[in-house]
């Protein structure tokens, strides 16, 4: 069944005299000041012009017409026969909404025609040029009519009486001469002249009163497809015409709508839809990102599809995704958030008539790799990386430190790596970027702090004269391995030791009971292995740079040894480290020495060294020279029984005037009963010293006693607690004394009982290596092979030799 549409009104209709209150439209013919015009847009209020857009001149008025020059055969002629589709208005296309024609024609012509509307009858709508706007001419449809009415009849039925002659005399009055300028079966137009002008009338047949026909073809139009055949006559098609052609597959026809016709005259066909409808905008939707393909963290991501009330939802699993748009339907597509990707921003579009669309969403992510090492190949684990948002203070990632360590951050996020402090190294500074690119590796590097340096100004009275890396970094490392433990001899000049715990010596290391009176061993403070040299520094009297390592010229080896923790007992003349018996008096420091010998290879009574070692360690804990106002003058005189302090472990006193004074293990670190010194002879202020290594050097001390002012050590020496000036006092520069006498002399340190005159720089070298008193003990010591027990009952296990 063929598919028509009327047009409407297409002949001309004489409404008489010009009325600025009467409405007037397209084909109406009026009058005005003795003129003639033809309607050619609708209007109401405008005194007509004939300025070709809204009306045209027909007739100009004027005096001297001949009415006999204007034939009725002319005049009848006016009535149009019955006939084919008018050509004097093209209807380019169809849209279902004004808005869509806007957004479809944004750039019109004046006199451009399109239809407005979801089916037929179309409302139409004429570009006015000079308004700038679309003018609705409403639907140009009328009923499929019978022979038109002449312009006589119309003449009548606007109200005026009289014959055809009468009809003529109403029309006399202008001079112009009108004749026939086409007549065909479709086609017929007028040419009135008034003078050397002349205007030629739109076409004024109509085409049977039917809009363009829709032919069916059988098969799909090509560019080649410019006409159709209806009543034995090839008929053009015009733009956005359409035909149909059945498609047996789907059993239904498929509707083709004309586009445009080429200036090479090729016509540009496009499927408008099936089942009787035009066809709306067929979307495919692809997902990807700026990662390798395929990028499997973007499965799953959702792709919404709204317009008006409705919206569907597409789920990507790596195909295209498709949906149809009706058309003309403004629409918008956006998609779901990735975690680390940035989002693509989402997309508002006009459906168009049977067009396909791609559109592609694209993610951008940054993947990072961050890596968390040492440069010593220390392990990281327990230390924190952290990455936060610059712009925003978010945290984007906090967990353990490592290498490895994969992220995803969406392009344009400023970011921040940083990693928390870590004892022993420094903190490598924080890394930002901007993620831009495909991929980067951030790499943080804690470095190994090798030394530590604090600066002594030793001209300064106040004893607190040092400043610098005071019990941290390295300093702090080095005190921290400093621990009691028991000890065990295994072979002549190898010991195995089990660590007790750092808050109480009563127990192991494990928390298992320990017994400190010598059936489990010699209870004894492990002095770790360091490396320290004394340099210049501007304005002070020298700096001390210490470390774990060898660093080169210069640095001397404080090797490794055991400190006993408790001033010495003899047994069976043999020299013991235990708890819980009175430090042995009346031996002379010839004596300890043979008794500690009798223990074995590698046993000793504490030496020069040792002694110089806990004066610089106590300098580099605690800043000052004054350790009795750091750790109490004690409350135990030289005859107390060992031990006030096991329940403290490794924990210093505190000003303490009941126990022993306690310092990193060491009991009676300073009080209580003096203690003689090995590895140095003293003769006439002449120290000559034998270091650990077994070479021999000689210092020259102060030669009266006194309130140590200064001490040997300087730039480019070994640390010798050796007074080479006095004239200080108990509260000022060391805040200990020095005895002296001339001759052969042996060193004891610590001073007696709770002597105020007496700390860790004490010095006393005013005896004989014969002498003896009550007053006077020592300290067991060794240096030699020291292996650390696997387990508190591995040691336990052995012998007590």
């Amino acid at each position: 069944m063929k598919q028509t549409t009327v047009l409407g009104k297409v002949s001309i209709s004489p409404r008489g005299k010009y009325d600025e209150d009467t409405p007037y439209e397209w084909l109406d013919c009026i009058t005005y000041m003795g003129s003639s015009f033809l309607v050619l847009a609708p209007f109401k209020g405008i005194a007509p012009t004939g300025d070709g857009v809204i009306t045209m001149l027909l007739a100009r008025a004027g005096k001297d017409f001949k009415f006999e020059d204007f034939t009725a055969e002319q005049l009848l002629k006016i009535k149009g026969d019955k006939g084919e589709t008018g050509k004097g208005l093209t209807v380019k296309a169809f849209y279902p909404t004004v808005a869509a024609l806007r957004a479809a024609v944004p750039n019109p012509e004046a006199g451009d025609a399109y239809g407005v509307g979801f089916a037929a009858p179309y409302d139409i709508h004429i570009y006015d040029g000079d308004a700038g706007d679309w003018v609705n001419n409403e639907k140009l449809q009328g009923a499929k009519g019978d022979k038109g009415d002449s312009a006589y009849v119309d003449w009548l039925n606007e109200g005026h009486e009289g014959d055809v002659a009468a009809f003529l005399d109403w029309l006399r009055g202008t001079d112009a001469s009108i004749s026939v300028k086409v007549d065909t079966p479709t086609d017929y137009r007028l040419e009135i002249a008034n003078g050397e002008e002349k205007v030629t009338t739109p076409n004024l047949k109509g085409q049977n009163g039917r809009d363009w026909e829709c032919p069916t073809l059988d098969d799909a139009p090509t560019e080649e497809t410019l006409f159709f055949k209806m009543d034995d006559q090839n008929i053009p098609f015009k733009i956005g015409q359409q035909a149909r052609v059945f498609d047996a597959e789907e059993e239904d026809y498929v509707f083709h709508q004309l586009y445009d016709v080429t200036a090479e005259n090729k016509a540009v066909w496009k499927v408008a839809g099936s089942g009787g409808a035009l066809k709306g905008e067929k979307l495919v939707v692809t997902v990807e990102s700026n990662q390798p393909h395929p990028d499997q963290a973007l499965v799953g991501v959702k792709a919404r599809v709204s317009y008006g009330d409705d919206q569907k939802t597409l789920t990507w699993e790596g195909e295209e995704l498709m949906a149809d748009i009706p058309m003309n339907m403004t629409y918008k597509v956006d998609v779901s958030d990735v975690a680390g990707y940035k989002t693509p921003p989402a997309e508002e579009l006009i459906a168009l008539v049977g067009n396909t669309r791609n559109l592609s969403f694209k993610y951008y992510s940054e993947y990072v790799t961050i890596n968390i090492s040492a440069d010593d190949t220390t392990s990281v684990e327990g230390q924190t990386v952290k990455v936060e948002n610059v712009d925003t203070d978010e945290t984007i990632h906090e967990g353990q430190a490592g290498t490895g360590i994969k992220l995803r951050i969406p392009h344009g996020t400023k970011c921040r790596v940083s990693v928390n402090e870590y004892a022993k190294y420094t903190r490598p500074e924080d890394v930002e970027f901007t993620a831009g690119e495909q991929s980067r590796t951030v790499a943080l590097i804690y470095e190994r702090i090798l030394s530590a340096f604090v600066v002594v100004n030793e001209d300064l009275p106040d004893p607190e004269y040092a400043s610098g890396d005071v019990n941290i970094g390295i300093n702090a490392e080095i005190l921290s391995k400093m621990r009691r433990c028991l000890v065990k001899k295994t072979a002549e000049g190898e010991v195995s030791i089990a660590y007790l715990k750092d808050d109480d010596s009563n127990y192991y290391e494990d928390g298992t009971p320990a017994l400190l009176n010598g059936n489990e061993g010699d209870v004894m403070v492990y002095k770790p292995e360091f490396y320290y040299r004394l340099e210049e520094v501007e304005n002070a009297t020298y700096g001390i740079r210490t470390s774990l390592l060898d660093m080169g010229e210069g640095f001397i080896h404080s090797p490794a040894s055991l400190i006993g923790a408790y001033q010495s007992v003899n047994v069976s003349s043999k020299m013991y480290s235990r708890s819980g018996s009175a430090p042995s008096g009346s031996i002379s420091s010839d004596t300890w020495e043979t008794y500690a010998k009798n223990r074995g290879g590698g046993y000793g009574k504490i030496d020069y060294e040792q002694h110089c070692m806990i004066m610089l360690l106590f300098i580099l804990k605690y800043g000052t020279r004054n350790s009795q106002a750091i750790l109490g003058v004690g409350g135990v005189n030289y005859n107390g029984a060992n031990g006030s302090t096991n329940s403290l472990g490794n924990r210093d006193t505190e000003k303490t005037t009941t126990t022993h004074a306690n310092f990193q293990g060491i009991e009676a670190v300073h009080g209580s009963a003096y203690e003689w010194v090995g590895g140095v002879e003293i003769n006439n202020w002449v120290w000559k010293i034998t270091n650990p290594d077994g070479t021999i050097r000689e210092v020259q001390a102060h030669n009266a006693g006194g309130w140590i002012k200064k001490i040997a050590a300087a730039p480019g020496t070994p640390f010798d607690v050796i007074p080479t000036a006095v004239g200080g006092s108990e509260t000022t520069y060391y805040c200990d004394y020095y005895d002296t006498q001339s001759g052969v002399r042996v060193l004891a340190r610590s001073c007696s009982s709770t002597y105020t005159n007496g700390g860790v720089a004490y010095t006393n070298a005013s005896n004989a290596s014969s002498a003896t008193s009550a007053y006077i003990a020592s300290r067991l010591a060794f240096r030699g092979v020291i292996r650390q027990a696997q387990s508190a009952e591995a040691f336990k296990a052995l012998p007590v030799l």
